[in-house]
């Protein structure tokens, strides 16, 4: 590290490299610490779960309130479902009315008799029904209005789920409720530290890249690394966010420009929420990701790089010397070339056989001075990675960005992503509607950037 404007908050954490000088393609799907598995049963349960509350979340949201309240009264046994005693919750706020210590945890005498598990359980459940509500459906009934910061007496640490919600899902009406929850914490320091909620400081901190204020932000980062202890063991939930913008496989190309802003303005927001530092690469001056991996590219992600080359008054002839440079040694030391494939075929279906032997070598697009220079049209790949997953279960990355991930998590180790898939879909439309007007035949091209430009 030899940067002279140090972030202590990262030199808490900082990896001692990149790790990618062992990288291996396999690698993404085998850090276990990345990976939420469901298996068979578990994913059965839930769809047991989605039919049981169907009905009740039916009432709710064609606004019978007083009818489910009724139902949920006369079978007290209803409630043992934690998706619908959270139901239960939400609609007595819809009525105006007062939530008590028996309407939570019926069988409890009082509040220290109820376990801390049940109480963080049934805080998850209000919040992720509440989440589904507010940004899947149009149903307002006063619902936008609810501040579940009002259940806090009863369910400790749920304005800190509330807050992260309405950080993470950036609701800006709400903003002000956030710091109406987080203001107390704001003046923790190390001696008062111990006495109050660790997670808060993490809010605090992603609140205040949200503000804009970069130097609060990272006073409670440094001090949510200090303090905080992740368990690096623990299996993480990706929280994935995905392109908004769609467009007809005719239209994607055009448009991909567009779509390129979107998946930046996403990234942003993504490195906000997860507390990645910005300038991770230029901070720890590396540009392993661009000497040691193989990013591959769609024929449409091929012909927008090739345009805005063009565009730009690139020397195009001098990257293509140098990919042929490129092909030649791997054809000397393997027998064969770089080619691109067409992954309509089954033959070509399997992950990173666009360079089967691994062969590492500098990407050509990357400058003297260790820039990129092809920076605003790059692919997706090189766009993504730190930060994205592209299979819903792992993130592209390396340990630099994995380490802050890890000790800027929350206690329930949830990795807010930037999701590729959706993108990656339009990009095979694209694709396969310019193969087709092009030769008559429907391909999906992939290849590596060598592949793409040397000379045949």
């Amino acid at each position: 590290m030899v940067s002279e404007n140090l972030i202590p908050s990262l030199e808490l954490i900082k990896a001692t490299s990149s790790g990618l000088n062992e990288f291996k393609r396999s690698k993404f799907s085998q850090e276990l610490s990345y990976i939420q598995e469901l298996d068979s049963t578990a994913a059965a349960e839930q769809l047991a779960t989605r039919i049981k509350v169907a009905p009740f979340l039916h009432l709710f949201l064609s606004s019978k309130h007083q009818e489910l309240k009724d139902l949920l009264i006369s079978d007290p046994s209803l409630i043992a479902l934690g998706e619908i005693k959270a139901l239960k919750i939400l609609n007595l706020l819809i009525l105006g009315e007062p939530i008590t210590l028996r309407d939570l945890f019926p069988l409890a005498a009082d509040k220290n008799a109820v376990p801390a598990r049940s109480i963080e359980y049934l805080s998850k459940q209000l919040i992720k029904l509440y989440s589904a509500i507010y940004l899947h459906t149009n149903f307002n009934s006063g619902f936008r209005t609810l501040k579940l910061s009002v259940l806090e007496e009863h369910l400790s640490g749920i304005s800190l789920r509330y807050a992260e919600f309405i950080l993470r899902n950036q609701v800006a009406n709400k903003y002000s409720e956030v710091w109406e929850i987080l203001s107390p914490y704001s003046e923790i320091d190390e001696a008062s530290i111990l006495h109050s909620p660790i997670e808060a400081l993490r809010l605090l901190a992603i609140y205040k890249r949200f503000q804009g204020d970069l130097i609060g932000a990272e006073r409670y980062s440094y001090l949510y690394h200090k303090y905080f202890k992740p368990d690096t063991e623990k299996r993480a939930h990706l929280v994935t966010h995905a392109n908004s913008a769609g467009f007809p496989a005719a239209q994607v190309l055009p448009h991909w420009g567009e779509l390129l802003s979107e998946c930046d303005e996403i990234q942003a927001a993504v490195m906000k929420e997860a507390g990645l530092e910005n300038s991770t690469c230029e901070y720890f001056e590396c540009t392993d990701c661009c000497t040691h991996t193989f990013p591959v590219m769609s024929y449409t992600e091929f012909i927008y790089l090739r345009d805005w080359m063009r565009a730009n008054n690139y020397p195009i002839a001098e990257l293509e010397k140098r990919c042929s440079e490129i092909q030649t040694e791997y054809e000397e030391k393997y027998g064969s070339r770089l080619t691109v494939l067409d992954k309509n075929l089954p033959e070509n279906n399997i992950r990173g056989i666009e360079n089967p032997h691994d062969f590492k070598y500098s990407c050509p697009f990357l400058s003297t001075d260790g820039r990129c220079s092809c920076y605003a049209a790059r692919p997706l790949l090189c766009r993504g990675f730190g930060l994205s997953t592209d299979n819903g279960i792992s993130i592209k990355s390396c340990q630099h960005f994995i380490t802050q991930y890890q000790h800027g998590a929350s206690s329930d180790a949830e990795r807010d992503v930037y999701d590729l898939r959706q993108i990656q879909t339009l990009a095979r439309a694209s694709d396969k509607h310019l193969s087709v007007k092009e030769s008559g035949t429907e391909k999906v091209l992939s290849g590596t950037i060598v592949a793409w430009f040397a000379k045949p």
